[in-house]
């Protein structure tokens, strides 16, 4: 099909995917785009910038293939591209594309008026991160900001539970920002809390002002720890509005979705639920090997591909979680003057499988699991195979790995002599879950929620 007979279908298309999403989605992701070509039963769309084709191409390809597939009478497979044709690009991108590419030419002979924040880990960079489908929309979203092409949403909001990566992608928007000149401030929740009761109890908030209100992108981390303190949030939310009302931009992570964190001003769970919400799950057996490959490959080690597999699959939890265990299995390694193998990469992570972790026990575990199910404990750790009772059993598993890294032998002896490859095959089966489904992500939360909270008790 010529380009033009793309343009005229692709036109038709918006005008049926417009009646079938809101407003304000179809102006942000789908008004600036362009059929390019079509033929052999594939179509493709131009975009203005990586993060929009990477959002339809999450988010919207399942739709845009229906609708195009009625228009064309035919199956359509599409593909998303950047474009650089004009209509792809209004006035205010194009003027921000120059200014970049400004930027970009002036770097080389002088240095960048504002240096590089020093609370930002030189490491944590946008090419030293593993992307796949766990953390691609973080990704694009982040890359987005930091290049500071029209970002069509204000506040992003990164959310995902503890070492998923949040941190990383903050600081490599940082490391971009700087480079792109733009002043950029990055804190942790506990510091802005710090810095706004020091202005508080001093009674001069003028200090506080220039450092949170004079920059053109302001990150915050962990913002969950502001929750319940009153304060700290209406401090939070006058910054909020400043740089909201100024155009500049911000960028909060958090272990939760705005409307999870505990005693959080419904004000600010509006205002962050009115920008992007981008969330992080757990990465999968294939990007857990693949992270390990690239941490291997930046210290310089050489390790068996099959031994970063035997890692990856012994350590299901985040990334933190994965990085700490190969330093253990390298540190073993390096004491018995040994290459790393299998058998060697099992023993180190065995090492510690038998020590609990603090503040808790099988028995809460369990406890908790069968709890949030209206079950008995003798049901959860019984034969019984009805639904409920099998899914509580294979989560209450699944958290005896991943809370006290008891061994599947260990493990099955709680549930009634189970073998340790039944074992282990129910805690692989939890976490694809994991990755794969949100409401799953939520019950274990909630357990874990329950279970440390009454340990705390």
């Amino acid at each position: 099909m010529e380009e033009g007979t793309a343009k005229d279908v692709w036109r038709a298309a918006l005008g049926e995917l417009e009646l079938r999403v809101t407003r304000p989605y179809f102006d942000t992701y789908l008004k600036g785009t362009i059929g390019v070509s079509s033929g052999d039963g594939r179509f493709t769309v131009g975009a203005p910038n990586s993060f929009v084709t990477e959002w339809l191409r999450l988010k919207m390809r399942p739709r845009i293939e229906e609708t195009l597939r009625g228009l064309l009478r035919n199956p359509v497979t599409v593909d998303f591209l950047v474009s650089t044709s004009p209509e792809t690009l209004s006035p205010s991108i194009e003027a921000a594309g120059e200014s970049v590419a400004a930027a970009d030419s002036d770097w080389q002979d002088e240095p960048s008026p504002f240096p590089i924040d020093a609370s930002l880990n030189r490491n944590y960079t946008f090419s030293s991160l593993v992307v796949d489908r766990f953390n691609r929309m973080a990704h694009a979203a982040a890359q987005a900001v930091a290049e500071n092409l029209e970002c069509p949403f204000n506040p992003l909001f990164i959310y995902g539970d503890a070492g998923l990566g949040k941190t990383h992608l903050l600081h490599a928007i940082g490391h971009l920002a700087t480079k792109h000149r733009r002043a950029m401030l990055y804190v942790g929740a506990e510091q802005f809390t710090t810095d706004y009761a020091e202005a508080a109890r001093e009674r001069s908030y003028g200090n506080f002002r220039r450092k949170y209100r004079e920059v053109d992108l302001l990150m915050v981390d962990d913002i969950q720890f502001i929750g319940g303190k009153k304060q700290t949030q209406e401090g939070f939310f006058h910054v909020f509005n400043h740089l909201h009302d100024t155009n500049r931009q911000m960028v909060v992570a958090g272990d939760r979705r705005p409307s999870d964190i505990e005693a959080l001003d419904p004000r600010l769970v509006s205002r962050f639920e009115g920008g992007l919400l981008a969330d992080i799950t757990l990465p999968g057996l294939d990007t857990r090997v693949a992270i390990l490959k690239t941490k291997c490959s930046r210290m310089g080690v050489d390790v068996q591909g099959s031994a970063l597999e035997m890692i990856a699959r012994l350590v299901d939890g985040s990334v933190r979680r994965l990085e700490g265990a190969l330093h253990r299995v390298l540190a073993m390694a390096k004491a018995e003057d040994m290459p790393v193998t299998i058998a060697l990469a099992t023993e180190a992570l065995a090492v510690n499988a038998d020590q609990p972790s603090a503040g808790t026990s099988a028995d809460a575990i369990i406890e908790s699991t069968a709890e949030h199910f209206g079950l008995s404990v003798e049901e959860v750790i019984g034969k019984r195979r009805l639904k409920r009772y099998v899914q509580a059993r294979d989560i209450a598993m699944y958290l005896l790995r991943e809370e006290l890294q008891l061994s599947p032998m260990r493990i099955g002896a709680l549930f009634g002599d189970r073998t340790p490859a039944g074992v282990s095959a129910s805690c692989r089966k939890t976490a694809d879950k994991v990755v794969a489904s949100k409401s799953v992500r939520l019950v274990i939360a909630r357990i874990r929620d329950s279970l440390f909270s009454s340990s705390r008790a």
